[in-house]
């Protein structure tokens, strides 16, 4: 008799198909299994509302969330579902990455903030593709599907979060030079070419340290060679929420900082 069976898991540490009023806080979350490329192509190990529901809503709060192709998604679970409007808080996570991880968080959802969080990529030759993207909002995975226009139209919020790459994100898992250049913080354009996919995307005041990739603004100067290559990607704002109070209402210093402020 012969029995077959899945040698990998399907999923990563936490799926969650319907996030509604979902909390997810002070837990250390790992993957290494997955289930296609011969157990090498591994899950995310945190993937929020895979059913794409309307009205999800979660706070992702103080985790450490390592490893997978992308450390945590925020997307449905496949091309033929469509992303529903709902509102999402990741506040103050460690999301890091092992050798199959080629970006830190992606997400299909707006109405999102990110804040306050450290998105890090150890030194290590990707064995999937190159880790492109820390942080990447994507409108889908193909054209002519349906959209929610509410969902795209809600406010994407990216500030104070500290951004270390440290792998080789020019080269591909055979080592050759690959077109994927490191893009911190990246939002993608419509699948119709029309413009960016949300209608208010706002990234200030991240700090990001990638000393082994090449800026795409000089990426075609061969002598662009840095040992140090820090990137800030808009200028400081002092109007955004967090930057001088806490969770719990603690002043914090006047003046205004870059990265991770707690």
């Amino acid at each position: 008799m012969e029995i077959f069976h899945r040698r990998w898991a399907d999923h990563g540490a936490i799926r969650s198909s319907r996030s509604w009023s979902m909390v997810l806080s002070q837990n250390d979350l790992f993957n290494n299994v997955g289930w296609f490329g011969n157990g090498i192509h591994h899950n995310p190990a945190l993937r929020y509302n895979t059913d794409g529901v309307a009205n999800h809503s979660g706070v992702i709060v103080e985790n450490r969330i390592k490893g997978g192709t992308m450390a945590a998604v925020f997307e449905p679970a496949n091309a033929s579902i469509t992303a529903g409007a709902g509102e999402v808080m990741v506040e103050r996570n460690f999301f890091i990455g092992t050798e199959p991880t080629y970006y830190g968080i992606r997400s299909n959802y707006g109405n999102m903030t990110l804040r306050n969080n450290v998105i890090a990529q150890p030194d290590v030759l990707s064995t999937t593709n190159t880790y492109s993207r820390a942080i990447y909002f994507a409108e889908n995975y193909q054209s002519g599907k349906t959209q929610d226009p509410e969902n795209f139209a809600g406010p994407v919020e990216i500030y104070h979060n500290t951004i270390v790459n440290f792998s080789a994100d020019n080269k591909t898992a055979k080592g050759d030079v690959s077109a994927n250049i490191f893009a911190a913080i990246y939002q993608d354009q419509h699948h119709a070419g029309s413009g960016d996919t949300y209608s208010d995307f706002t990234a200030v005041n991240n700090l990001i340290y990638a000393p082994q990739t090449r800026n795409a603004d000089y990426f075609n100067d061969p002598g662009f060679d840095l040992d140090y290559i820090p990137q800030n990607i808009v200028g400081i704002n002092n109007t955004l929420p967090g930057l001088f109070d806490t969770l719990w209402g603690d002043a914090r210093q006047g003046t205004a900082t870059i990265g991770a402020a707690e």
